[in-house]
C-alpha cells in the first residue's frame, strides 16, 4: 500500500494485486473487490478512482494496481483495534456481501 497525493493535491492510495490471475480463488477475490469499489458510491465506501495492469512480454497480466481516494488508516488497523471480530469471521462477513 502506498499513499500519494495527485496533481490536483487529493491524497490518494495506492494498493496492487500480485499474480492476481495465478489462481482461481485469487482471482475471483481481486475481480469481486474492484467491481464492488468501481460501481459503489456511498459516503461509507471508498471512492475508486482508477485500476491499472502490468502485463509481461507474452502479454500476460502480472499485478494490478487500483488507486482510490485516501481514508487516513487501513481496514486492518481498525479491525485490530475497534473489533473483536476474528479474521476468519470477518472473511465470512466479507464474502457474503
Amino acid at each position: 500500500r502506498f499513499k500519494s497525493k495527485t496533481r490536483g493535491k487529493e491524497d490518494i492510495a495506492i494498493k496492487f494485486f500480485t499474480n492476481v490471475f495465478q489462481t482461481v480463488p485469487c482471482a475471483n477475490l481481486a475481480i469481486r473487490e474492484l467491481n464492488i469499489l468501481n460501481n459503489t458510491s456511498h459516503d461509507s465506501v471508498v471512492r475508486m478512482l482508477g485500476a491499472y495492469g502490468i502485463f509481461d512480454e507474452s502479454g500476460e497480466l502480472q499485478s494490478v494496481y487500483h488507486i482510490t481516494a485516501y481514508c487516513g488508516r487501513n481496514l486492518r488497523d481498525i479491525l485490530d483495534s475497534e473489533l473483536r471480530y476474528k479474521m476468519q469471521q470477518l472473511k465470512s462477513m466479507m464474502s457474503d456481501l
